[in-house]
């Protein structure tokens, strides 16, 4: 296999477990213990009202991690379009710590939450998944930046 070869799946890797890092915030990211309801990273992130009840606040915690994640994007394909040269291997590890950041952060989604009844939730499948493909993401990335030279 050539190298051109190799980075091309390695890229492919890159956007596709960033994709599915981004996609797993639309999956439960809390779970009720008891009875077993389900909230989103958007609902416990950006706060959420059912029947005139407020179950989750604004958390600024669980915002970074949306930024965190959409900048590593951004930097990702940064790196890519300045793939020779300092700015494409400075974009390349800005990508690579924001993803394992924004990673370790969706592990503590449940944590950052803001509610009165957050020791009543657990982690739940989509929080769970999306730190791990974001991990992956960046370790990804990481190989490409230090060890895939052009």
């Amino acid at each position: 296999m050539n190298k051109k070869t190799l980075k091309l799946i390695v890229l492919g890797c890159e956007v596709v477990f960033a994709v599915l890092a981004f996609i797993m915030m639309f999956l439960p990211a809390v779970e009720g213990k008891i009875l077993g309801t389900t909230y989103n990273a958007f609902q416990t992130s950006f706060g959420y009202t059912e029947n005139s009840a407020k179950i989750w606040g604004f958390s600024f915690g669980n915002f970074l991690t949306f930024i965190f994640l959409l900048v590593a994007i951004g930097a990702c394909c940064v790196k890519v379009v300045f793939k020779k040269g300092n700015i494409g291997k400075f974009a390349g590890i800005v990508s690579a710590v924001l993803f394992i950041v924004a990673g370790i952060f969706f592990f503590l989604n449940q944590t950052f939450a803001i509610s009165d009844l957050k020791d009543a939730y657990k982690l739940a499948v989509g929080a769970i998944l999306a730190g791990v493909f974001s991990i992956i993401a960046g370790c990804v990335v990481c190989f490409d930046t230090f060890f895939l030279k052009d």
